[in-house]
């Protein structure tokens, strides 16, 4: 408590702290020495400690700057790789045209009664499955030979000169080495029997 001087302490405590105007710690009591180096450790420690979790902090931070930065570069070297793959994609794109064009081109060819064996793949098949059917089967763009009305009309017979082998003849001519029709043709020239 103050005295009448306005003093501090008792016994003018206040006069012996030097020439900085602070008492020294050595002159309080024992209790009040250990109590206020319990205040100043325990201090340091929480400084310490929240130190500490400010370099973790500032640590986590730095850390995810370089992750974002490492996925920035990601998301380049992505935007990058999209970009030397664009002509690819425009070509494909290209060529699958040409190939509807000319799949198309080619089915509008198809003689009607094999239209049917075709047109339910179209929306099924994608195009080049559907080109390398078309090219497997070549003859769905033949037509039929138009039946020969003549039933055997005419000077020989409506034959080109050649006439019918039974398969005895036909036979005979393969054991001979011929083909049917040049032995078609020998038979032809001979005498015929009345």
């Amino acid at each position: 408590m103050p005295d009448e001087n306005g003093q501090q302490g008792e016994g003018g405590a206040g006069n012996q702290g030097g020439s900085n105007g602070k008492t020294p710690i050595e002159s309080l009591p024992q209790d009040v020495q250990e109590y206020i180096k319990s205040l100043r450790s325990e201090a340091e420690k929480t400084r310490k400690d929240a130190k500490q979790q400010l370099d973790e902090i500032r640590s986590g931070q730095q850390k995810q700057l370089e992750e974002q930065g490492n996925y920035k570069k990601l998301a380049e070297d992505r935007a990058a790789e999209l970009a030397a793959l664009k002509p690819f994609k425009d070509r494909t794109e290209a060529l699958e045209n040409v190939i509807r064009a000319s799949n198309e081109a080619r089915i509008k060819t198809i003689p009607d009664m094999n239209k049917n064996l075709v047109q339910p793949l179209i929306d099924v098949l994608p195009p080049e499955r559907l080109q390398d059917y078309l090219n497997a089967n070549p003859n769905l763009f033949v037509k039929p030979d138009a039946p020969n009305y003549d039933a055997g009309a005419g000077a020989n017979g409506g034959s080109s000169g050649t006439s019918k082998l039974t398969a005895e003849e036909t036979e005979i001519a393969k054991r001979m080495g011929m083909s049917p029709e040049d032995y078609a043709k020998a038979k032809a020239k001979l005498p015929k029997k009345d």
